[in-house]
């Protein structure tokens, strides 16, 4: 007798925010210090938010040096986590699921952390510093940075705190700070500016969502005045 018993999966392209980057772990030994219980090893770890089976074959992971992450073939389920870091970090592979890579960012207390997919389009862009932990204890050394709500991928440092975990992160599962029921604060239209007779350009104080930039329903013109965003 054969099993013919198989999983068929729909492969999709990811689109802005599918996948996020969702936690970050530095230097643990910086300072002098170490790690709580986790690997001595920086790593970050990735979410896919969507309802989407994703092949991050060609993705590109980099802090904008000449230190470029590029995926191999590797299907991501919905709602499932993917810590990444170097190949001598395969350790964290026994907490989660793990890709290593020869070439990767060195993580640093400020960074610009770009995620982008096989056609160059940036799915996520975390720019952080060490204000964002919120708290001197967990900044910098055994606890790594997480994202408190996944659902609002566009909040900057009110969107990040250091791991409350006793082990200083909670890679390959749910962060230990998540609060999927923290509202994010409106945006305001900082200017407005004509380009041409039919283009204006709209300077925001927050990064708003393509999706919601995209939505003509989102705006309101009245007498050649910008009277709802």
């Amino acid at each position: 007798d054969f099993d013919t018993t198989f999983i068929f999966s729909k492969i999709e392209v990811a689109e802005q925010y599918d996948i996020i980057i969702n936690e970050i772990m530095e230097d643990a030994t910086i300072d002098g210090g170490g790690t709580l219980g986790l690997p001595e090893a920086e790593y970050v770890e990735l979410y896919n938010r969507s309802a989407k089976t994703l092949n991050l074959e060609g993705f590109t992971f980099t802090d904008g040096s000449s230190n470029v992450a590029m995926f191999p073939p590797y299907q991501m389920p919905p709602n499932s986590y993917l810590i990444i870091g170097k190949t001598s970090a395969s350790s964290l592979g026994d907490l989660g699921n793990f890709l290593g890579f020869s070439s990767f960012p060195t993580l640093s207390s400020t960074e610009e952390l770009v995620l982008k997919n096989e056609f160059g389009e940036t799915i996520d862009v975390v720019s952080y510093t060490q204000d964002w932990y919120g708290n001197s204890t967990t900044a910098r050394g055994s606890y790594a940075l997480e994202r408190i709500n996944p659902n609002h991928p566009c909040a900057g440092s009110s969107n990040w705190q250091g791991a409350t975990s006793f082990l200083g992160g909670t890679p390959g599962q749910e962060n230990s700070v998540i609060n999927i029921s923290t509202a994010v604060s409106s945006f305001n239209l900082v200017d407005a500016y004509p380009l041409d007779a039919f283009q204006v350009s709209l300077t925001f104080d927050k990064n708003v969502a393509v999706e919601d930039l995209m939505d003509v329903s989102n705006y309101s013109v009245t007498n050649n005045n910008i009277v709802q965003v």
